[in-house]
């Protein structure tokens, strides 16, 4: 019995050192695609089409965890949509259609939409934590708003109350590299605010909060505006949905690096 233990540690041992060479080793993630079930979430128009919310950050956080996964993470989704487990490839013309049955995939109960349901949400985030503590945890909550009219495009990013983790000033440089920083008539307007920022209209989240939330490395993600016309062809471009997925995975990646 020791005998095959010592030969398969010794075969076991280059695939090891395969996973610590991958650039998102040691992280673990959790991907929070914002409302799903009965809660489309924010809308746009497109050609006199509804464009929901829901539908479309599903498909960034199943891109995200396909790679993330890939690239060596540990990773977890808040809710799935049990008939769409993959990304949807549909060209921008072809609107991806808001379905209502995802469930929470920390119990595969329906989604919901409030505080209740919130509370699954926080479970996967607290569970991850319990399980990997010694690693880097990161939650991240994925949305799109529609505030500001025409003029707003662009991604931000609602920090907590009590601190400014390490992943929002990562992603806030990675989107301004892309030049897909939030910008209110072409001048940056305020990408990164705290949660319960009320001098600049930002609720207390309470997916954000310490009490609820202990996951440090945490942050409520805005990939765009449904109020710009700009942004909402963006978001359904699946190769703008992988460029956010890219910028994303390079904040993560420098995570690693104190």
């Amino acid at each position: 019995m020791k005998l095959f233990l010592v030969l398969l540690a010794a075969l076991m041992a280059p695939f090891s050192l395969h996973a610590k060479q991958l650039p998102l080793h040691g992280i673990v993630l959790v991907i929070d695609p914002g409302h799903g079930g009965s809660d489309p979430g924010a809308h746009g128009m497109f050609r006199g089409q509804m464009v929901f919310e829901a539908p479309y950050v599903n498909d960034v956080a199943q891109r995200l965890a396909k790679v993330a996964k890939a690239q060596g993470a540990i990773v977890y989704l808040t809710r799935r949509d049990p008939e769409v487990l993959a990304p949807l490839d549909h060209p921008p013309q072809k609107v991806i259609a808001f379905r209502r049955k995802d469930v929470f995939a920390f119990n595969a109960k329906p989604v919901r939409a409030r505080t209740a349901g919130m509370k699954p949400r926080l479970a996967m985030a607290k569970r991850a934590l319990g399980k990997h503590g010694k690693h880097i945890v990161v939650f991240m909550s994925l949305h799109f708003d529609n505030v500001g009219g025409e003029s707003m495009v662009g991604a931000h990013f609602v920090a907590p109350p009590d601190h400014m983790p390490r992943i929002v000033s990562l992603l806030k440089d990675e989107f301004g590299k892309a030049k897909l920083l939030r910008t209110r008539e072409g001048k940056p307007h305020w990408p990164v605010v705290k949660s319960g920022d009320k001098a600049h209209g930002m609720r207390n989240l309470y997916i954000l909060r310490k009490d609820q939330n202990p996951v440090r490395e945490r942050v409520l993600v805005e990939l765009g505006n449904f109020g710009s016309s700009a942004d909402v062809w963006r978001l359904r471009n699946p190769e703008i949905r992988d460029r956010y997925v890219r910028i994303m995975l390079a904040a993560l990646a420098r995570l690693k690096h104190k």
